[in-house]
This record gives C-alpha cells, structure tokens and sequence, in this order.
C-alpha cells in the first residue's frame, strides 16, 4: 500500500491515528526496513539525515501516510470495478507499477548499481 500511495504521489495523513505502524512487523519481513528507508528518502532526498536513527519515527510516519494513500487508491479501484474482482485489481495495479511511464528519466547511476546487484 506504501508503494503504490508513493507511486500514485498519493500521501494522506491520518485524521485520527490510533498507534503508528509496529516497526517490528515491517522489521522482520524480507527488505521491510528498506522499504521504510528508501520511501523516506524519495520522499526527502536533500536530507540524507532522514535515515539517522533518531529519525525513525518520522521515516514511519512518511511510510503510513503513504500506506494510507495506497489503501485510498485501492478502495476506490474497489468501488469502481467491484469487490469480487480482487486479483485482477491488485494485478492491473502491481503492472501499472512496473510498467514505465512516458516522463520517466533513469539514472544511469542508479541502474548501473541495480544491474551490479545479484538478486
């Protein structure tokens, strides 16, 4: 949900947040930290500080809001094109999010160091 809110530019605060999202649950999946910190510092990329340890809470914050954006997209996929449809919707998303848009510029650093890594 985070990726897609990020995706679609869609951060939406909480008008009544009962606890932030538990680090440890995001912790303990695969990558799910790295998530959270690379999120973040999309989010604010001329502030390398956004990845200190004293800043966790923000970078959560950051990452919920988007969380929330995401299941705002999501509900309203839901709402246009029905409940009973769930794996063609979170399918036509997950495409949409891998398919390059026409405004999108690479960065050959950042390729270059994609294509250096062993998946």
């Amino acid at each position: 949900a985070a990726s897609l809110g990020r995706r679609k530019e869609r951060r939406v605060p909480f008008e009544k947040s009962g606890e932030m999202i538990r680090y440890a649950l995001v912790e303990n999946r695969e990558y799910g930290d790295v998530l959270i910190d690379l999120i973040a510092a999309a989010e604010v990329p001329e502030d390398a500080k956004i990845l200190a340890d004293d800043r966790l809470s923000e970078r959560l914050r950051i990452f919920e809001e988007y969380a929330n954006g995401g299941l705002h997209c999501l509900q309203a996929e839901i709402n246009t094109r029905g409940s009973r449809d769930l794996v063609a919707i979170v399918s036509s998303l997950v495409l949409d999010a891998l398919t390059p848009t026409a405004d999108t510029t690479e960065d050959p650093a950042v390729k270059d160091m994609l294509d250096a890594l062993e998946w």
